[in-house]
């Protein structure tokens, strides 16, 4: 019974050690696009853009001295092929930068079109090509099941259920038995 507790923990342990499930999101990772006398950039905290999860994008300009240029709004297309995906516009904050969250609808490649603008006069533009990946396939129950956390769960109800058995409390006993006349038995030195 003892040994059944020891794999079912060893199994519980190596199912919740395991980095399956785990996608750690650090740092910040910057784009830069020079426009003339500008430097556009943007901004995220992903390193790995996936489809299907929201990504916040921070929109700046600067002037090549590294100045913050004040805009009054900025225009962003989310384009795939010259087809337009999302639109929004956006106003500028009093940090001379602009916000936004895109999601992308499936792996491939994208475009993303920032114009900043003072009113209908157009200050500095940037396009930034973001490739997309598989969709990590989101939910609790996915990152719940993951391999080594079915394995771990399916060896700990069969250890539970063979245990509970009397072919294996015999075959338990006869281990034992063994086992103890293994150690009893001297070893024979040649």
């Amino acid at each position: 019974m003892r040994l059944s507790f020891r794999l079912l923990g060893w199994g519980l342990v190596l199912s919740l050690a395991s980095s399956a499930g785990v996608h750690a999101m650090a740092g910040m990772y910057t784009a830069k696009f020079v426009d003339g006398q500008n430097v556009v950039i943007m901004a995220n905290n992903v390193h790995d853009t996936q489809a299907e999860v929201p990504i916040a994008y921070n929109l700046r300009v600067y002037d090549l001295e590294g100045k913050p240029l004040y805009f009054g709004n900025v225009d962003v297309r989310l384009k795939q092929r010259n087809k337009t995906l999302e639109q929004c516009n956006l106003r500028g904050g009093q940090d001379h930068n602009a916000s936004t969250t895109l999601t992308f609808p499936h792996a491939g490649t994208y475009v993303l079109e920032a114009r900043f603008m003072d009113n209908d006069k157009q200050i500095a533009r940037g396009e930034f090509p973001i490739v997309a990946s598989e969709s990590p396939r989101q939910g609790w129950l996915t990152s719940l099941a993951s391999w080594p956390t079915v394995v771990g769960f399916v060896i700990g109800v069969a250890v539970m259920t063979l245990s509970r058995h009397n072919y294996m409390n015999r075959l338990t006993v006869r281990f034992k038995k063994w086992f103890i006349r293994q150690e009893k038995t001297p070893k024979r030195s040649h």
